[in-house]
């Protein structure tokens, strides 16, 4: 995705770690705006997932996060990348998909239970290697994921069919999926 980026300084501001209830006020009232990474099979036709833990969603869904304040979409994808799998790939590996995703999410695991989040979020695709995909399940970070977490490979079928998704995550997913491998 193509995107203008202006900015009055080049200083990007330091991420600064907020209690769970500053958390809650500012998603209540703020957008999140997000860059997630899609590991892909393009021979296979498959998306790699994770089961996650915290956050939402919960269940099934793939590597990702927040931007801080004054970082690009496609750094923040670096950067959350290395930080949920310990794989840094140069940015030139990240190809955007072509639209901006909108999320509404509730977050029922979140201390301020009757919470929603509103998420924007940048999407980019990655075709790791056999090597790659066996190096980011076990850097996979334990506090974000399950403790049996693994980077998971799912067909279409797979992803209509299995347990322990999110609904909401699932349909996600799957639009996603079908604009990735189109019929």
């Amino acid at each position: 995705m193509q995107y203008r980026a202006y900015a009055e300084n080049k200083r990007v501001m330091a991420p600064k770690r907020l209690t769970d209830k500053e958390y809650a006020a500012a998603i209540a009232r703020f957008p999140r705006v997000c860059a997630d990474i899609i590991p892909i099979n393009r021979r296979n036709r498959t998306i790699y997932l994770a089961k996650r833990k915290l956050g939402h969603p919960n269940g099934w869904w793939w590597i990702g996060g927040a931007l801080s304040a004054g970082e690009k979409p496609e750094r923040a994808a670096q950067r959350n990348l290395k930080r949920e799998t310990s794989l840094k790939l140069p940015v030139k590996r990240f190809d955007s998909l072509p639209k901006l995703n909108f999320y509404i999410w509730n977050l029922g695991n979140h201390s301020s239970k009757n919470l929603s989040c509103n998420d924007i979020v940048f999407c980019y695709l990655i075709e790791p290697s056999e090597k790659e995909i066996a190096r980011m399940s076990r850097n996979l970070d334990q506090a974000e994921y399950e403790q049996s977490a693994a980077l998971i490979e799912f067909s279409r079928a797979a992803i209509k069919n299995q347990a322990g998704f999110n609904e909401l995550a699932r349909k996600i997913i799957l639009d996603i999926y079908d604009e990735v491998f189109p019929k």
